[in-house]
């Protein structure tokens, strides 16, 4: 299913929705599945809510860079004229 989705459309949105989510399903099926304890006390939430919005918001900075940028390729602005 992850192969027809990046063959569809593109890299971008599926690579992003597994980041987010696998750690997310991943305690899910620990503690459903395998019946590990879970210990929920505040400061472990908040650790986990800060480290989801700090991946979600990396993600986002990184989609907004222009391929070219990512190549290492010269942009228009990065270039200077000859000198005559």
């Amino acid at each position: 299913m992850a192969q027809f989705a990046y063959r569809r459309g593109g890299l971008g949105a599926p690579l992003v929705t597994l980041i987010l989510l696998d750690p997310l399903v991943a305690v899910a099926l620990g503690v459903t599945v395998l019946h590990e304890p879970l210990r929920v006390t505040p400061g472990l939430i908040a650790l986990g809510v800060a480290g989801l919005i700090s991946t979600a918001c990396g993600i986002w900075m990184l989609a907004k860079v222009p391929a070219s940028g990512l190549r290492g390729e010269a942009t228009d602005s990065s270039t200077t004229p000859a000198d005559g």
